[in-house]
């Protein structure tokens, strides 16, 4: 039988707060330094050994971390053609029409 060893996940890499970190891996064993990333922000847990509710927890965290910094600026502000600044959603509206045809 082959074995693909590329498959083999002995640690997930997740976004964390830092202020939760110490207290994480002082609390669970499968919670350890990060895999190629800043420890600062991040963590490496071993889900062979991780309890599914941990794992669900901190995926979930690490994704809400992610999405608030990507979250897309509720009320976009554009400057027109004469130099004005306006907040007016259907510009925004009209220009993402026009950048769906690139």
């Amino acid at each position: 039988m082959l074995r693909l060893s590329f498959l083999d996940i002995s640690v997930i890499t997740l976004k964390c707060q830092p202020e939760r970190i110490e207290d994480l891996k002082a609390q669970h064993e499968c919670i350890g330094n990060p895999y190629n990333e800043s420890p600062k922000h991040w963590i490496g847990i071993n889900p062979a050994t991780a309890p599914d509710e941990l794992l669900k927890e901190l995926t979930r965290n690490s994704y809400e971390i992610v999405r608030t910094k990507y979250t897309k600026v509720k009320n976009p502000t554009f400057v027109n053609n004469a130099g004005k600044i306006t907040n007016n959603r259907a510009k925004m509206s009209t220009f993402a029409k026009g950048f769906n045809k690139i």
